[in-house]
């Protein structure tokens, strides 16, 4: 069987995934974040048998994480000036691809914008 390099790179990468979400630094800064103690309240108040509570606090922290922690951005503010912006092009493969920094925080496509007041360039990841 015939695999590019391409597709060997993203699964070697894709391998590398998980590996990023064990180290210590990483967890200890999650869990810093999410609120726990309020998950783990919110389940025992469900009154559900001691067995469930894994599986329900795991969904109390879904819950949490798209009602309360994630917000969803179509085009970015200007940084510089808080105006909008509009997008100039998609960086991926085949292009210049993302900085090494954006690539370390795991970004694999770079949506580039430019901000319609004061014309700064935004990236982002």
């Amino acid at each position: 069987m015939f695999l590019s390099n391409s597709l060997l790179h993203q699964l070697d990468r894709l391998h590398e995934v998980p590996l990023h979400y064990e180290d210590e630094e990483t967890r200890v800064l999650a869990e810093s974040v999410v609120p726990i103690e309020k998950l783990q309240a919110r389940v025992t108040t469900q009154g559900a048998p001691r067995e469930l509570e894994r599986d329900l606090l795991l969904i109390e922290l879904v819950q949490w994480f798209k009602r309360d922690f994630f917000r969803w951005i179509n085009k970015p503010e200007c940084d510089a000036c808080n105006g909008k912006s509009e997008i100039e092009a998609i960086v991926g493969e085949g292009n210049t691809g993302p900085t090494p920094d954006e690539t370390e925080g795991l970004a694999e496509r770079i949506e580039l914008y430019k901000c319609l007041r004061c014309s700064k360039k935004l990236r982002f990841p």
